[in-house]
Protein backbone atom coordinates (compact mmCIF):
# COMPACT_ATOMS: atom_id res chain seq x y z
CA UNK A 1 0.00 0.00 0.00
CA UNK A 2 2.68 2.44 1.21
CA UNK A 3 4.74 1.61 -2.53
CA UNK A 4 0.91 2.27 -4.41
CA UNK A 5 0.57 5.49 -2.45
CA UNK A 6 4.24 6.31 -3.46
CA UNK A 7 4.52 5.38 -6.94
CA UNK A 8 1.42 7.97 -7.28
CA UNK A 9 3.30 11.21 -6.48
CA UNK A 10 6.48 9.97 -8.36
CA UNK A 11 4.84 12.74 -11.33
CA UNK A 12 3.84 15.29 -8.76
CA UNK A 13 7.32 15.33 -6.72
CA UNK A 14 8.86 15.56 -10.28
CA UNK A 15 7.19 18.70 -11.16
CA UNK A 16 7.61 20.01 -7.63
CA UNK A 17 11.60 19.40 -8.11
CA UNK A 18 11.83 20.76 -11.52
CA UNK A 19 9.78 23.97 -10.30
CA UNK A 20 12.48 24.11 -7.04
CA UNK A 21 15.44 23.64 -9.33
CA UNK A 22 15.26 26.52 -11.23
CA UNK A 23 13.31 28.96 -8.85
CA UNK A 24 14.73 32.39 -8.58
CA UNK A 25 13.80 32.45 -4.93
CA UNK A 26 14.71 29.51 -2.47
CA UNK A 27 14.74 28.37 1.24
CA UNK A 28 16.82 25.73 1.84
CA UNK A 29 17.22 23.71 4.99
CA UNK A 30 17.37 20.45 7.18
CA UNK A 31 16.69 18.87 10.32
CA UNK A 32 17.73 15.67 11.83
CA UNK A 33 15.59 12.82 12.61
CA UNK A 34 15.23 8.85 13.59
CA UNK A 35 15.18 5.81 11.08
CA UNK A 36 15.24 2.32 12.58
CA UNK A 37 17.33 3.71 14.97
CA UNK A 38 19.70 5.84 12.93
CA UNK A 39 20.16 9.75 12.54
CA UNK A 40 18.97 10.73 8.79
CA UNK A 41 18.16 13.98 7.43
CA UNK A 42 15.20 16.04 6.19
CA UNK A 43 15.80 18.15 3.33
CA UNK A 44 13.53 21.04 2.61
CA UNK A 45 13.45 23.16 -0.68
CA UNK A 46 10.46 25.88 -0.29
CA UNK A 47 9.14 29.11 -2.00
CA UNK A 48 5.80 30.33 -1.50
CA UNK A 49 4.36 28.01 -3.67
CA UNK A 50 6.33 24.68 -3.31
CA UNK A 51 7.66 22.93 -0.87
CA UNK A 52 9.85 19.71 -2.21
CA UNK A 53 11.10 17.52 1.35
CA UNK A 54 13.36 14.35 0.39
CA UNK A 55 14.85 12.37 3.61
CA UNK A 56 18.01 10.79 3.29
CA UNK A 57 21.39 9.43 5.38
CA UNK A 58 23.64 11.87 4.20
CA UNK A 59 23.95 15.22 6.04
CA UNK A 60 23.51 18.76 3.82
CA UNK A 61 22.98 17.39 0.61
CA UNK A 62 19.69 17.65 -1.70
CA UNK A 63 19.27 16.35 -4.78
CA UNK A 64 17.22 18.91 -7.17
Amino acid sequence: MVKRCSDSLDETMGRIKEKMAVSALGHFDETGTRVDKKLWWVHDASNCEYTYLDISPKHGHLDL
